[in-house]
């Protein structure tokens, strides 16, 4: 009996190593560095999701998003625009995008996003929407942007 516990025991272990190995570790940077290191910064919706296979890229593809802009804060842009994002699988540092869901997006010189540059949901609700818009905008001026 012990020896099938230690054995059950062990493939756990195993499994939640695999998990581990796997996750996401960004480099520790602050919202203002992730701000001006970005090309362009700017809140808006979600529009449109699609997987787009590519054996070249780590994970076999990527997301591309369809984003409505409702306020850019940084840069210059159009009212609708593309980024791309990592799958949300393996542990890759995807921003989990989600059509319909409004975001800050810190897009780079190559159109990505993701949980490390700093793109995140603007509010879980529709109550701490103007509480976290509020903070993007304090870190815009912070950054001197």
């Amino acid at each position: 009996m012990h020896l099938v516990r230690n054995l059950f025991t062990l493939l756990i272990l195993l499994v939640l190593g695999i998990q581990w190995a796997n996750a996401c570790s960004c480099v520790k940077r602050t919202d203002i560095q992730k701000f001006r290191d970005a090309q362009v910064v700017v809140v808006g919706v979600v529009q449109e999701l699609h997987y787009v296979e590519d054996q070249s890229v780590f994970g076999g593809g990527y997301i591309r998003a369809v984003i409505e802009v409702t306020e850019t804060l940084k840069g210059k842009t159009e009212r609708r625009i593309e980024v791309t994002d990592q799958i949300p699988e393996g542990g890759m540092c995807s921003s989990f995008l989600r059509a319909g869901i409004e975001f800050v997006f810190f897009i780079d010189e190559n159109r990505e996003v993701g949980m490390c540059s700093g793109t995140r949901p603007l509010g879980a609700t529709i109550y701490d929407r103007p509480e976290k818009l509020k903070a993007i905008q304090l870190l815009k001026s912070r950054a001197g942007s």
